[in-house]
């Protein structure tokens, strides 16, 4: 996807805009990137306590992260993604507008996808204990390579994908909201 980048070691900071750059980043305690532009970046990181990037750009770039505790997407706008090998504990990408996104080989403890717009995202290989998909709003999203233990906001999966055994899962809540009792 992105070619001819040149190598930056550095930090990319917060309200920036960065084109052509790939970041290898190894073990930071703190990464903020607030309302940064990243047009056809890698970014690579090793690990981080936190990486901030609220209300950043993100187009035709490429997303690798090793070990990140918390990551702060809020708000962020990403076209033409690929987030790939990550581990997080709490990942929120809340009101974020996601367009041809995949994100695959991910393990969250807690994905917070509040308010989400989402049109053509596909996750692959993939899990995560909870995910939080309430007020989210979907023209295309495939969660059936994400191995899902808990869903909260079942009444917004409208046009969303999933497999038989993810159905058998939220089966319950599905009927909660036709009002059928299960006896």
């Amino acid at each position: 996807m992105v070619s001819g980048l040149t190598f930056i070691d550095d930090l990319p900071l917060s309200f920036e805009d960065y084109e052509d750059m790939d970041f290898a980043l190894t073990v930071v305690e703190s990464l903020e990137t607030r309302k940064a532009r990243f047009l056809e970046c890698r970014i690579q990181l090793q690990s981080a306590v936190e990486w901030v990037a609220t209300e950043s750009l993100f187009r035709n770039s490429e997303i690798a992260i090793g070990r990140v505790g918390s990551l702060e997407l809020a708000g962020v706008t990403m076209n033409s993604v690929v987030i790939s090998g990550m581990r997080a504990n709490f990942a929120s990408l809340a009101n974020s507008k996601l367009q041809d996104v995949l994100i695959h080989n991910c393990r969250f403890d807690t994905l917070d996808f509040v308010g989400v717009n989402a049109k053509r995202v596909r996750f692959v290989d993939c899990v995560v204990e909870d995910l939080d998909l309430r007020q989210a709003m979907a023209e295309s999203l495939d969660l059936r390579g994400l191995d899902f233990a808990r869903v909260r906001g079942v009444s917004s999966m409208g046009n969303t994908t999933i497999n038989e055994y993810q159905l058998t899962q939220i089966a319950s809540d599905l009927a909660e909201l036709a009002f059928i009792q299960v006896d």
